[in-house]
């Protein structure tokens, strides 16, 4: 029987080409790579020998393995394994470890400082021990540091407060749905008491737009946790990047007492504007048009180049616009169910009028709006059986 080797060949003299091969590998998951490696001695010089630098360019140790439950606690060895064995680290440029639960904060601080290493483009998302943590925060502030060396920080991309999708490896930025023609919220059923679990009044209710499915430029709605958004700590630390390092996130002006101190914004709401001015104090946001430390890293990680410019890149002809905003100043001026909102020009909450002002006139209550979603509420929970028959 002929080797795999003497078969090969045509496919191997194909893989030679770095442009076909860098095109190749971004749809393979890392384990395969080193498993399809293992099978062949042409391959093998062909991964780690011949073309390293394009095969390894991204390497990703997410979870989001197709791996059986059974190998879940292999694959999270192997993880390890291979950042402690630095074989494959000075070639990678786009580090996705996304959900991984056993990096050490030493290795990161390793990867991240050490100057043997190149990461560009870096995502730890969906990780809640790295959320808040003083140690992680300092190695950022220690990559801006005034004195640091020139062309430093080498990372200029990092995934942090967004949540990977299951399918995001397959998705190209050419086919990143943006909602500028869509109507509002269109995907969206009437009342919140269809989804599972919600009640009115409920103080966590985010819209019906999953939090997994809802990006910047795609749907409407709350794109992560509120704890990330009102957090001074990573807000401070995204200020104190901003034009060096790029984020999955912008900065929020418009909260209380936030002019100096800008929360995380967390909420995207679309091109609209306010529902009586169709606009906002503020500009709206558009990719292609404002500057890029303006704007989001985009979801997924680009695949075939670790810049924040690859990371930005929208479908050709399209410029999605957007604003974004925190959940502090979108308090009692936001609807999480149609995500119709209310700016600070022509609209101030009952909280927050003075006494002797008029107490009537109210646009938002318990998180929906009062004209459209809290009436259709009451409806669908009048009936026999319903919530409030």
């Amino acid at each position: 029987m002929a080797s795999f080797d003497s078969l090969s060949n045509p496919l191997i003299s194909l893989l030679q080409n770095s442009l076909i091969l860098s095109h190749t590998v971004a749809y393979l998951p890392t384990l395969s790579i080193l498993s399809l490696a293992s099978t062949s001695r042409s391959l093998y010089s062909l991964v780690y020998e011949l073309h390293p630098r394009t095969v390894f360019r991204r390497l990703e140790l997410h979870s989001a393995s197709p791996l059986p439950h059974a190998d879940l606690e292999c694959f999270s060895e192997y993880k390890c394994n291979v950042l402690r064995t630095k074989r494959l680290l000075p070639f990678v440029t786009t580090l996705i470890l996304d959900s991984v639960v056993d990096l050490r904060i030493a290795t990161l601080r390793e990867i991240l400082l050490d100057d043997s290493y190149n990461v560009r483009i870096l995502s730890i998302r969906r990780r809640p021990d790295m959320y808040f943590d003083e140690n992680f925060l300092l190695i950022l502030h220690c990559l801006i540091n005034p004195s640091r060396p020139d062309r430093t920080p080498k990372l200029k991309g990092l995934y942090y407060f967004t949540r990977p999708s299951q399918l995001e490896r397959y998705q190209l930025p050419s086919s990143r749905e943006t909602p500028t023609d869509a109507p509002r919220n269109s995907h969206l059923p009437e009342g919140v008491t269809t989804t599972a679990g919600s009640y009115l009044g409920r103080s966590t209710v985010t819209a019906h737009a999953s939090e997994d499915s809802t990006t910047w430029t795609s749907g409407y709605g709350r794109i992560f946790e509120r704890n990330l958004s009102s957090s001074i700590i990573c807000a401070g630390t995204m200020k104190a990047c901003q034009r060096l390092i790029a984020f999955d996130a912008v900065l929020c002006h418009h909260g209380p007492g936030s002019k100096d101190r800008p929360l995380v914004a967390n909420i995207s709401l679309g091109p609209e504007g306010c529902q009586i001015c169709h606009s906002a104090p503020e500009k709206p946001l558009v990719f292609g048009q404002s500057p890029t430390h303006e704007l989001p890293l985009l979801t997924p990680p680009p695949l075939f180049a670790s810049t924040v410019n690859a990371a930005q890149t929208v479908s050709p002809g399209e410029n999605p616009t957007f604003y974004a905003r925190c959940d502090m100043c979108m308090r009692d001026r936001w609807c999480a169910s149609c995500n119709a909102w209310w700016c600070e020009d022509c609209y101030t909450p009952l909280k927050q009028r003075p006494a002797s002002a008029p107490q009537t006139d109210i646009k938002v209550h318990m998180g929906l709006c009062v004209q459209k979603c809290l009436v259709g509420e009451l409806y669908s929970g009048a009936g026999e059986g319903g919530m409030w028959g």
